[in-house]
């Protein structure tokens, strides 16, 4: 644990403010853009210009040779894998709001929203039956689709508000489904495919037990 400003990613104007109050945060590697303590409310940017950055993500033991950070962008090749490789927050939220801007080649692109009840994904280009792209829940349930072009950048958002997930590509948008659960991280990945991603944004409400959880390490 931190207090703010301790960790060198705000504002001078920000980190006074915060050391002042003795504002608890957890040692977030992202850049704190802002941080409410009674509300846990909480915006997190990435720019991945340090592979420090990527201490704030879970990277499961299969995808841990196929993410990496170089020259400001992070890349996930997962050309030559059966598997889903990416990266989820290690921090967990009762809701959030996930910004990416990225570029796709092969067989697409993942953003899931994992619950402790539920699992939602969202995919382009899908992999599967040779479908353009499709969202599926707890891995079995079809549930509509939709299709991204490889190989232009695309700003995408993804989005947990009141245990309603939705999800959005350039212009296009998917179907948007309820989760049940009470805490949340967002996902992205790619199968069989390579991304490459400029920047993430998260912001979003953390879960307080997480938070007291985080604090306290």
């Amino acid at each position: 644990m931190t207090h703010l400003g301790a960790t060198g990613v705000l504002s001078e104007a920000l980190t006074k403010i915060f050391n002042s109050q003795q504002v608890r945060i957890p040692d977030f590697k992202g850049k704190v853009i802002s941080f409410d303590d009674k509300t846990l409310s909480i915006e997190l940017q990435y720019q991945f210009s340090s592979p420090s950055e990527l201490e704030d993500w879970f990277i499961s033991p299969d995808s841990q040779d196929a993410v990496k950070i170089s020259g400001g962008v992070l890349n996930i090749d997962a050309s030559a894998k059966e598997q889903i490789c990416g990266i989820s927050t290690k921090a967990q939220f009762t809701e959030f709001v996930m910004k990416s801007s990225l570029k796709y080649t092969g067989n697409g692109f993942i953003q899931r929203v994992s619950t402790n009840a539920a699992n939602l994904f969202y995919i382009c280009n899908g992999y599967l039956e040779g479908q353009d792209g499709y969202v599926f829940m707890n891995e079995n349930k079809r549930l509509g689709q939709s299709n991204i072009p490889a190989g232009k950048t695309v700003d995408c958002k993804l989005e947990l508000n009141a245990q309603k997930a939705s999800f959005k590509a350039g212009e296009k948008k998917w179907p948007e489904f309820t989760l049940q659960g009470k805490t949340a991280v967002p996902s992205i990945g790619v199968i069989k495919s390579k991304c490459s991603i400029d920047s993430i944004t998260v912001s979003g409400r953390l879960d307080r037990d997480w938070y007291e959880s985080a604090i306290k390490e």
